[in-house]
């Protein structure tokens, strides 16, 4: 038998002490995935490129709401029905998630309805 091009092939089961290892439970996978991406969150939000592009995209978003509301407010008949539902694809709520968002000075805390898939 040819040897693999990265040199010999290893086997899990030579290596003392793996079989015994216990895989960790899903609540702890779960866990150590969310400090991760709240760690990346933190350290992205530290670039202030990155803290301007948000700022921006939350103005433009605000700007564009009232926009809206101002439509609404001006001829109720045009507007179409909001339907509860989750902020990311509109199936139903299962939950209120708390996430930050950019604010004039710093970041706010707002509730988001969250259907528990996306």
């Amino acid at each position: 038998m040819a040897a693999s091009a990265g040199g010999f092939r290893r086997n899990v089961q030579h290596w003392p002490g793996r079989a015994e290892e216990k895989s960790p439970a899903p609540f702890e996978i779960l866990e150590r995935q969310k400090a991760c991406k709240r760690g990346y969150m933190r350290r992205w939000r530290a670039v202030p490129e990155n803290r301007a592009r948000e700022r921006e995209a939350a103005r433009k978003s605000r700007a564009a709401r009232r926009n809206r509301m101002t439509l609404i407010r001006l001829d109720p008949g045009t507007a179409i029905a909001a339907k509860p539902g989750c902020s990311y694809c509109g199936r139903p709520t299962v939950k209120v998630m708390k996430r930050l968002v950019a604010a004039e000075r710093g970041y706010r805390l707002i509730r988001v309805a969250y259907c528990g898939i996306c």
